[in-house]
């Protein structure tokens, strides 16, 4: 795969996820401001149930179809409709019947959590997950055929609406009901989207063979199980824990831990870019035995993402008290030691959004999913010993430890498939501990200056620079690579 392309897949998915991410952490600071943090906590105990029951309705199914998409396209392309008509109307299928248990178990699910209250946003659940389902179907499809201007442009279409639907009813008094809403109305136009274009664009573009070949729906349905059994894992270990806190503490401690994993996902918006961008590019390298490509193509991205998240978790543990006192007020100052822990989060979330979703293109999902499984489940024992001993920054301390097992399995399964040299990783990282050390010191002592929103972005900016000028200096940062991305990310 020639690095222009790969180059210009990512501009667009970064495009789009720098998009996401504004339009994301405006809402969150909107959200938080117009709700409180017992508003806040209900409203995405609500939204974290809900993700938690579309592991089931998406059931692996596009994320499989996709993989074979991906396959066949070049040599058995008129399987491509069948492939999508029949992972399409699965999808539909699973999304009814998941969709439809909470018109019967709305009042169940809140009893059993302690919260009255949110019965009544429980009963939106089957639109949510209906078109959740959908959307997430229609964007994984898209990067089958690696046509990722597309995926990005129905994550921008959905992120952007949603902003919009969310912010009018909750500034005309809806509340967590009218947020949810907003979620509805944004997948709704995403998915209508995506699905149309997907239509027109490809269902159409291939020729149709009279039948589908013989024991391919099986291999479609079978490659789902341990798709689903990894996504099962992966939102228990990502959401399980929000139930847990909700049960065992209140409302308001399920809004501070929330919101410092919000702004987690924020930060790792573009590394999950790269990850989504390279994905499929490393099935088609170990496909076509590319073993030193495949393993050049990991080994940059991994390097270039640590680069940025070393430094930037750095700066999230020193300015996470004034950061949230500034932006969202004293009464989320819950939220500063969650957000502490978190950044060595980010640094293992940078690891596996490069690692974690290739290994389903390599044909490792099982290896993944009984990682996977594994893990959420100490996640899960963890989180309620530690959350009884210490409160919810006990679910952060969990949620660090068992991501960290996670993380050092993925390694070890890229290295496997491509020989990747462990100690060369090892050096070029090295070369940023210098870099990073200097402005942590720097800003330390700048934080103590910080009195509102301006002092605050200008500590960030001058620990940027510092950092720059710094790993320019060790060597870690070569001054034309520099140069060359900021001249990437420019021009089209």
């Amino acid at each position: 795969m020639d690095i222009n392309v790969l180059s210009g897949r990512f501009r667009a998915e970064f495009g789009a996820s720098v998009i996401a991410m504004a339009v994301g952490s405006l809402l969150t600071v909107i959200l938080a401001r117009l709700l409180n943090p017992t508003g806040y906590g209900l409203l995405f105990l609500a939204i974290t149930i809900f993700n938690i029951a579309s592991i089931f309705s998406r059931f692996g199914v596009a994320k499989s179809s996709a993989r074979y998409i991906a396959e066949y396209k070049e040599k058995n392309s008129d399987q491509i409709p069948h492939i999508i008509h029949y992972s399409l109307s699965l999808n539909i299928l699973t999304s009814l019947i998941i969709g439809g248990i909470f018109l019967v178990g709305d009042t169940s699910i809140a009893t059993l959590l302690d919260e009255p209250k949110l019965a009544d946003l429980l009963l939106l659940g089957p639109p949510f997950i209906i078109l959740y389902t959908l959307m997430d179907y229609s964007r994984t499809i898209f990067q089958g055929f690696e046509d990722i201007h597309s995926a990005a442009l129905i994550r921008i279409l959905e992120r952007v609406i949603k902003f919009g639907a969310i912010v009018i009813l909750v500034a005309f008094g809806y509340g967590a009901t009218g947020a949810i809403v907003g979620y509805i109305i944004g997948y709704f136009c995403s998915s209508a989207f995506g699905l149309g274009y997907l239509y027109y664009t490809y269902y159409r573009k291939y020729s149709r063979s009279t039948t589908m070949e013989k024991g391919l729906q099986r291999r479609i349905a079978e490659y789902s199980f341990p798709v689903t059994l990894t996504n099962s894992a992966d939102k228990v270990e990502k959401q399980m824990d929000v139930l847990i806190v909700g049960f065992l503490l209140d409302p308001a401690a399920v809004g501070f831990y929330v919101l410092g994993k919000q702004l987690m996902q924020f930060i790792s918006v573009p590394v999950s870019a790269l990850g989504f961008v390279i994905s499929p590019t490393l099935g088609n390298k170990k496909a076509n035995d590319d073993l030193s490509g495949g393993s050049s193509i990991y080994r940059i991205s991994l390097s270039n993402s640590l680069l940025i998240y070393v430094p930037a978790a750095a700066g999230l543990f020193l300015l996470a008290e004034p950061g949230v006192l500034i932006v969202f007020g004293d009464e989320y100052l819950g939220a500063v030691p969650i957000l502490q822990v978190f950044s060595v989060y980010i640094i293992l979330r940078s690891i596996t959004h490069i690692s974690s979703n290739g290994l389903d293109y390599l044909g490792r999902a099982k290896t993944r999913a009984i990682t996977k499984s594994i893990t959420a489940v100490l996640n899960m024992l963890l989180t309620v010993i530690l959350v009884i001993e210490f409160g919810v920054i006990g679910a952060a301390i969990a949620t660090v430890l068992t991501f960290s097992l996670y993380t050092f399995v993925v390694i070890y399964v890229v290295k496997s498939e491509f020989g990747l040299d462990i100690m060369d990783l090892l050096k070029e990282v090295s070369k940023m501990i210098p870099a990073t050390l200097l402005m942590s010191i720097i800003v330390y002592y700048m934080a103590g200056m910080i009195d509102g929103i301006y002092s605050l972005l200008s500590v960030i900016v001058f620990g940027i620079v510092i950092y720059l000028l710094a790993s320019i200096g060790t060597g870690a940062l070569k001054l034309d690579n520099l140069t060359q991305i900021i001249k990437s990310l420019i021009t089209s």
